[in-house]
């Protein structure tokens, strides 16, 4: 009898424990939270934010930046993943308003068919590129190394595994940059343990704006025709990977 009254007892308080432990999240929509988080007093955007307690939040700050683009502004995005229907809605949407919008994506957000919003957005007339992995440094040449070096496109690739939103002429003319460990996907916004931060100070947001630049000289731009091809190359890869186990 005691250890049924002590087993109870324990599950009482993991229930207890779960209970205070759930996530709120705010239910703002995009325009009122980049009010709450992007219009400080004086002037200065300096946001910290973890998901996935902040992750509705990040998203809305990224939507509500996206949204509030002016023509005249852009949007330059590095993204590792990227599946958020909402947030790749509102770019399409951004770019038919006639804000400029450029992407880079990681070669395996580009040729996967189940991950990826590329096709959409390339198809919807975003400029998208893929970027191209580069060798590690060899150890022996780490030390050292001459500033503009040539990186060698060679065996044992690396990813772009960057997460990064640049925003120029938002928010009433601000230049801000959202960065961090935050993909753009379901699993970042609810799931995911990730830290962002969402910043206007000129030397960051110039310093990521430059970067891109180099991302984009590393990477080739991808047509919606081109895209298909990679699409249907990877898928038939995996097709006859499968069709080796089950044949």
């Amino acid at each position: 009898m005691k250890k049924k009254i002590i087993l109870l007892m324990c599950c009482i308080a993991l229930l207890q424990a779960k209970k205070e432990d759930k996530i709120t999240i705010p239910k703002q929509t995009p325009e009122e939270t980049i009010q709450h988080y992007c219009m400080p007093d004086d002037g200065v955007i300096d946001v910290v934010l973890f998901a996935p307690d902040d992750g509705r939040v990040y998203k809305n700050i990224l939507r509500g930046l996206i949204q509030a683009t002016s023509p005249e502004g852009s949007i330059k995005v590095a993204a590792f993943r990227f599946t958020e229907k909402e947030i790749g809605a509102d770019l399409i949407d951004a770019h038919n308003r006639g804000v400029s919008v450029e992407i880079v994506f990681d070669p395996g957000a580009v040729t996967s068919t189940f991950y990826s919003l590329a096709f959409t957005l390339s198809e919807a007339g975003i400029a998208v590129f893929q970027y191209q992995p580069v060798g590690l440094t060899p150890m022996s040449q780490r030390n050292g190394e001459e500033e503009g070096e040539v990186f060698q496109r060679i065996s044992y690739p690396t990813i772009m595994h960057q997460k990064t939103m640049i925003f120029r002429n938002t928010c009433g003319g601000k230049n801000i940059v959202a960065f961090g460990s935050f993909n753009f996907t379901t699993a970042a916004t609810y799931g995911n343990e990730e830290a962002v931060q969402v910043r206007n100070k000129p030397e960051v947001v110039d310093a990521f704006a430059n970067h891109f630049e180099k991302l984009k000289k590393r990477s080739y731009l991808i047509t919606p025709y081109r895209l298909s091809h990679l699409v249907s190359r990877n898928f038939k890869q995996i097709a006859s990977r499968v069709a080796r186990y089950v044949c």
